[in-house]
């Protein structure tokens, strides 16, 4: 039969011809797993709530110092240097020159007195060098004293050895003189024999009394070397201070030779120096820093200024990680450290500054700080949970009503 002229509906018969697949059924979407993902979820958040801690950080800034603290040489007057005598790393001394330089001035008179400058500078030369072999001569003297005081030691020991065996064959010819004395006396050997033994018994008496009479005569002559030897030592030290004397002299007169026109940068301390910007030729403005010294043995700290409300926050031996300019964290990675000390008071009592000033020391073995270098940190204070954090709102509230009623 046509379909179009077919007195069933086209949806009955499309109902039949699909027949042979069942029956169709609509089944409703279960809530079940999406309550069971909600459970999971909700216990996820809780126990991060309930068990997850966080520290509260405290951001300061800061710089780095030395203790003892670094120095910086600096120029007091205008001009231009004439002649760098140190470089970037090396050991100075208190009052070691580090750089002249020449003032911008006009004398009728004329300059410096060049010549005398020269004559000093080769002078000093000179007497460091004496100085130099002076020590190396004395230092040789004294090594062969101390040879012939160790070779007198050596005679004395083989002579004591010489004295006991001979005193033991001396009392040995004494018993055999006694011996012929008697046999003589009874008139079985005969007056030579007798006196041989006794000449012998006498010889040995008198090369005993000549091994005491040596021992005193080279423990006289060893006293006599230790003398000479503390003597050498003395005469080293009154030599190398007649030498330091003349030199401080000639210094003195290159000074007054120079300090017509030229100045001289001095190191404020023993140390190291740590960094240079000046060439040579450079102009040079009054309070210009010449060098920066950093004491051999100074300890790295990093200073921190914190606001007083941070004060309670922040105790001794926590850890800080600091930000180091020299060092950028996103390569080097965050300078751990701890606090080392806290001041007891602000940094100034009077106007608006009330910061108060905390000491971190880097932990050993990190990279070198260079002096002044700044640093920022995140000091960790209290552990508190994510709840705790939460509801401090409405615990602040609570506690002020209950407070006020």
């Amino acid at each position: 039969m046509d379909k179009e002229n077919s007195l069933f509906r086209p949806e009955a018969l499309q109902h039949k011809k699909n027949a042979w697949l069942g029956d169709f059924t609509v089944s409703a979407p279960s809530v079940l797993p999406i309550a069971l993902w909600s459970a999971v979820g909700v216990l996820l958040v809780a126990i991060l709530l309930l068990f997850t801690t966080y520290a509260k950080r405290v951001p300061v800034t800061g710089r780095v110092i030395y203790t003892p603290s670094a120095a910086e040489a600096v120029f007091n007057n205008d001009g231009i240097i004439g002649r760098i005598e140190v470089r970037q790393g090396e050991r100075v001394k208190k009052g070691d020159v580090i750089a002249t330089f020449s003032r911008d001035v006009t004398y009728s008179g004329g300059g410096m007195n060049q010549a005398l400058q020269d004559a000093a500078q080769r002078q000093l030369t000179e007497l460091q060098k004496r100085g130099k072999e002076r020590r190396k001569e004395g230092e040789e003297e004294r090594q062969r004293l101390r040879e012939k005081v160790s070779a007198k030691e050596l005679e004395m020991t083989a002579i004591r050895a010489a004295v006991t065996a001979e005193a033991e064959r001396c009392a040995g010819l004494k018993k055999r003189m006694e011996f012929y004395q008697q046999l003589f006396r009874k008139g079985v050997t005969t007056v030579q024999e007798k006196i041989e033994r006794e000449n012998e018994y006498h010889n040995s008496i008198a090369q005993l009394n000549m091994h005491r009479i040596n021992i005193a005569r080279v423990h006289g002559e060893r006293l006599q070397f230790v003398d000479e030897l503390a003597r050498s030592e003395a005469q080293e030290k009154q030599s190398l201070t007649e030498i330091q004397q003349q030199k401080v002299t000639l210094q003195q007169q290159v000074i007054n030779a120079s300090a017509v026109v030229e100045s001289r940068v001095v190191a404020p301390l023993d140390g190291i120096v740590a960094s240079m910007s000046i060439l040579e030729g450079q102009r040079v403005t009054t309070g210009a820093i010449a060098a920066v010294v950093v004491p051999e043995n100074a300890r790295p700290f990093v200073e921190m200024w914190i606001p007083p409300s941070a004060l309670q926050e922040v105790k001794t031996g926590q850890h800080v990680f600091m930000r180091v300019a020299s060092l950028p964290w996103e390569w080097f990675g965050k300078v751990p450290g701890t606090v080392a000390a806290i001041s007891a008071s602000p940094e100034a009592l009077t106007g608006n500054n009330r910061r108060f000033r905390v000491l971190i020391a880097p932990d050993a073995g990190m990279r070198a700080l260079p002096a002044g270098v700044d640093v920022e940190a995140d000091i960790l204070t209290t552990h508190r949970r994510i709840w705790e954090w939460l509801f401090s709102p409405l615990k602040q509230s609570i506690n002020r009503m209950t407070t006020e009623s």
